[in-house]
């Protein structure tokens, strides 16, 4: 599981998700202090 900000989020939007895609490792991404979203393969 990868943690990473809102911010490294939207700087790296195209990276994370090949991560995703190819690892199909779950990333959780943290804005203010807070889980705000958590992302998980498709397939």
């Amino acid at each position: 599981m990868g943690i990473m900000t809102a911010t490294e989020f939207a700087k790296n939007i195209k990276k994370t998700l090949d991560r995703l895609e190819f690892s199909g490792e779950e990333i959780i991404i943290i804005r203010n202090k807070h889980q705000i979203a958590r992302l998980i393969s498709g397939s």
